[in-house]
């Protein structure tokens, strides 16, 4: 498997591969957009027919040979490819035009909370409605994944709480930058550690029938989490801490508006000195 998968994708893998089993799925990488969705005298323009007979998913979730959901991983190389943004672009309106959900997700999902990770945590509540729905037929009517009390939603909220009381010791209060582009919701929280120096915690999360709506209330959570994760390091001098100047780019970037990838870019550059 690792001969075709990068580090990040390997991780996603060892995660969700026996999670999906428990649920009587299977989880399938790097599978041809050709093979899930069907385009042939679909009418879709040629730019677009030429990138789906080329593309492909990094993972599809299938049960019943029924293809749920896929998956898209965003590591820290994600954008070393310039050309990125506009692939991103063409498969979230390919998998639209077809009703196929499509979660994008960072590498905050696959940090771990009370020892679960996070994006097993954020899935079972989708799971349990596929299970109840395949058994009675019908859809079942209740929480979507991350929102109201769903299980997810009460166990990282206290974990985000348990986290911002241990960093109230630092007596500095956390700074908290919020953005939307391209749809995707970010956040960010920046911690003072010592004198000019700061921790830094990033999240972000899109509105999808598989998680939930609530993209902001999610990568606000997700920020407190690696923000933690990050403030443990540097308690256990296994990281240094950042300096003024990158909190000063974090507030330019979350801050601009018109250069269409540079908040997607940064966050996920963001893990290449995080995870």
């Amino acid at each position: 498997m690792s001969e075709f998968l990068n580090s990040c994708e390997l991780s996603a893998f060892n995660i969700m591969q026996p999670f999906v089993q428990l649920h009587g799925c299977q989880l399938f990488p790097k599978v041809k957009l050709g093979d899930v969705i069907q385009f042939r005298r679909s009418g879709i323009e040629k730019e677009h027919f030429e990138y789906a007979s080329k593309a492909h998913f990094d993972f599809i979730v299938v049960k019943d040979n029924q293809v749920l959901f896929a998956i898209e991983i965003d590591g820290p190389n994600h954008y070393k490819n310039d050309t990125a943004p506009l692939r991103d672009e063409l498969k979230k309106n390919l998998c639209q035009r077809k009703n196929l959900e499509l979660l994008r997700i960072d590498l905050g999902y696959l940090n771990e909370v009370n020892d679960q990770h996070v994006l097993p945590l954020l899935l079972h509540n989708y799971f349990v409605r596929q299970n109840t729905k395949q058994i009675s037929g019908k859809p079942r009517v209740g929480t979507a994944c991350f929102e109201n009390d769903s299980p997810a939603t009460t166990m990282l909220e206290q974990h985000a709480q348990t986290v911002n009381e241990k960093i109230a010791k630092y007596k500095t209060k956390t700074s908290n930058f919020e953005t939307v582009e391209n749809g995707i919701s970010y956040s960010a929280r920046v911690l003072q550690v010592e004198e000019g120096r700061y921790c830094i915690g990033q999240g972000s999360a899109h509105p999808s029938g598989i998680l939930g709506t609530d993209a902001k209330k999610l990568a606000d959570v997700l920020s407190i989490i690696e923000l933690g994760r990050q403030v443990d390091l540097y308690q256990q001098n296994k990281k240094t801490a950042k300096p003024l100047r990158e909190v000063e780019l974090l507030r330019s970037v979350y801050s601009a508006t018109e250069i269409f990838p540079e908040v997607r870019r940064y966050a996920l550059e963001s893990y290449s000195n995080q995870h």
